[in-house]
C-alpha cells in the first residue's frame, strides 16, 4: 500500500522524525527551475519554510510551468547548510525572489524517486526569508554541507539496500565508510569492499552504487570540484 503523503508543514515542525530517512510528502509549488526544471520548492498552502525537490543526476526534470500546482513527492529528506553563491544561482531561477540571501543557509532537500503533480492551480504563497546559518560547526548526523568547490553529506544504507550516486563529469568524490560496511559498485570495474575506516576514491563522470551489507552502513561521501586548467579564465 501506498504511505499517504505527509503534509510539508507537519514535516519541518518535527523534522527529527523525519530527517536521512525515505519520506512522502505533499505541499504547493512554491517555484520551479524557470531554465531546465531541474527542481521544485514544495511549500504548504498557507506559506512557510519549503523543500526544495529534484531527482538525482537530473533523470527527471519538472514542468517549467507548475508553480501553483500541488505536489506528491517521495525520497531522501535531508537539511544541508549552503554557500551563498548556490542559493543565489536557484533564486536566479526563480526560487524566493526578493528575499535577502545570507552568507549561509540552511535549507530541507528532498532527493525524489517519484513524484506526481495536480491541479487545480493555486496562489503562490508568498516568500519566506531563509534560514541563516553558522559553518563553524555542522552536525553531521544532522546536516550536510556544501560550501564552493567542495562539500561533505552524511549517508545511511539500510542492512542489504542500495543507494545510486549519479556521475558528475566535473565532480570527484571519496566515499568513508564510517560504520559497518559496504559494497562500492561501478560499471566494469571490480566491485569495492569496503569495511569501517576503508575509503573509495570516485573520478569525475562515473556513476557508483552503495550496497550494504548485513548490518546498516553509515558513510561520508565528500566531493569537490574537478581542478580547472591552469591559466583558465573567466
Amino acid at each position: 500500500m501506498t504511505p499517504t503523503a505527509l503534509p510539508v508543514a507537519d514535516v519541518l515542525a518535527h523534522p527529527e522524525g523525519f530527517a536521512n530517512r525515505v519520506v512522502r510528502l505533499s505541499g504547493r509549488i512554491a517555484s520551479v527551475c524557470n531554465e531546465e526544471g531541474c527542481f521544485i520548492e514544495i511549500v504548504p498552502s498557507a506559506g512557510g519554510d519549503g523543500v526544495i525537490v529534484n531527482f538525482p543526476g537530473l533523470k527527471y526534470t519538472f514542468p517549467k510551468d507548475c508553480a501553483g500546482l500541488h505536489a506528491d513527492v517521495e525520497g531522501l529528506l535531508y537539511r544541508k547548510v549552503y554557500h551563498r553563491s548556490r542559493v543565489s544561482h536557484w533564486q536566479h531561477h526563480s526560487f524566493r525572489p526578493g528575499v535577502t540571501v545570507p552568507p549561509y543557509s540552511s535549507v530541507w532537500r528532498l532527493e525524489a524517486r517519484t513524484a506526481r503533480l495536480s491541479g487545480p492551480r493555486a496562489t503562490i504563497p508568498a516568500s519566506v526569508p531563509l534560514r541563516s546559518a553558522q559553518p563553524s560547526k555542522i552536525d553531521l548526523a544532522e546536516c550536510a554541507f556544501e560550501d564552493e568547490g567542495f562539500g561533505i553529506d552524511r549517508r545511511m544504507v539500510e542492512p542489504g539496500k542500495t543507494l545510486s550516486q549519479p556521475a558528475s563529469a566535473m565532480v570527484r568524490k571519496m566515499v568513508v565508510c564510517v560504520e559497518g560496511s559496504a559494497a562500492i559498485e561501478r560499471p566494469g570495474v571490480t566491485t569495492l569492499n569496503l569495511a569501517a575506516g576503508d575509503l573509495a576514491f570516485i573520478p569525475p563522470a562515473v556513476p557508483f552504487d552503495i550496497r550494504a551489507g548485513s548490518v546498516a552502513a553509515v558513510f561520508l561521501i565528500v566531493y569537490a570540484n574537478v581542478p580547472l586548467p591552469t591559466g583558465h579564465s573567466h
